[in-house]
């Protein structure tokens, strides 16, 4: 039997096959110490392999952790590069929907054109004003799209005729930079004073003329509030049949966008015509004035006209005196 055991320790590594011997079975002090040593050994595998599980885990643990970071910082990236990228495409978005949006505006509602229509033959523009006086103009007001068709439009107080032959279109600056003989220069504001001086000063001196009137009209002429630039289109002659009428039944006469002129302004068309071409367009023959907006000492009607040698009259005429063939009336269109 115990042979048999033996044959089996020869042949195995196992702990029973130890503790089981034939040697050990003969001495129980060796079989405890053998037993006492086995256990201390299996205590110290134990051990290790606890250990070595333990190290595993461990590392296993701090490996996930990393990974979890890694993949964290990952997907945080991810989201922050998706997020960026899709504020880029809103913006993108919007700002193609602004782009269509204007254009779409401006098919649907024509603007303004931005090119400047071209001045009309025959205007009194900013080349014609410094030609005629020793000035420069500034800054000049747009005139509107349908400057041309409005000129070829027909008069409708003379039927047969253009507004462009009936009419005269000039510039009407608020201020210009005068240049003197001297050499030097000045602002020249377009008040009465200043209309005349450039009057007094024309290139051509043999077109230079002035405004007779008498100091009570002269002083509320120079009180008076100088116009923004613009432009206005104004009649040459007075409208027919407004003659030897009351003011009330003159503007009767007025039709579209004409209305009664202001004094500065039919003073500037005068002077401009006269200085341009040497004619007086409000003249003696036949004796030719229009009434204006503005009332002198409140209750005389301003009349401007009888344009001779002597100059450009002006003063105030009570409207309950008839009998006056002279006196008709004008009028003008602002842009």
């Amino acid at each position: 039997m115990f042979n048999n055991i033996s044959g089996i320790r020869g042949s195995g590594k196992g702990y029973s096959e130890i503790l089981f011997s034939k040697q050990h079975l003969m001495d129980p002090f060796r079989i405890k110490q053998t037993v006492k040593n086995n256990i201390s050994i299996s205590d110290k595998k134990t051990q290790v392999v606890a250990l070595s599980i333990f190290v595993g885990l461990f590392t296993f643990g701090i490996g996930g952790l990393v990974l979890y970071y890694c993949l964290s910082a990952k997907y945080k990236l991810d989201r922050l590069t998706m997020l960026a990228k899709g504020t880029v495409e809103e913006k993108t978005d919007a700002a193609s929907k602004k782009v269509l949006s204007e254009k779409d505006k401006e098919i649907a509602t024509p603007a303004i054109s931005k090119v400047k229509p071209q001045i009309p033959e025959g205007a009194f523009g900013k080349a014609e004003w410094e030609k005629t006086f020793p000035v420069t103009i500034g800054e000049v007001p747009p005139l509107p799209d349908s400057i041309h068709a409005i000129l070829e439009q027909e008069d409708p107080c003379e039927p047969g005729k253009k507004l462009k032959q009936t009419c005269k279109l000039f510039l009407r600056p608020e201020k210009v930079i005068l240049h003197e003989e001297d050499g030097s220069e000045k602002e020249l504001s377009l008040s009465f004073d200043g209309v005349e001086e450039l009057a007094k000063k024309a290139t051509n001196p043999e077109r230079r003329t002035k405004f007779d009137t008498n100091p009570q009209f002269r002083d509320q002429l120079n009180q008076m509030q100088v116009a923004e630039s613009g432009w206005v289109l104004i009649r040459k002659e007075v409208f027919p049949g407004s003659r030897n009428k009351h003011f009330e039944n003159q503007k009767q006469l007025l039709k579209g966008e004409f209305e009664v002129p202001k004094i500065m302004d039919a003073i500037l068309v005068n002077f401009i015509t006269y200085a341009s071409e040497g004619r007086f367009l409000y003249g003696t023959m036949p004796g030719t004035f229009t009434r204006c907006q503005e009332t002198f000492i409140d209750y005389c009607q301003a009349i401007v006209g009888g344009f001779g040698p002597s100059g450009l009259l002006g003063f105030g005429h009570y409207d309950s005196y008839l009998d006056y063939d002279d006196i008709g009336l004008s009028g003008s269109w602002k842009f």
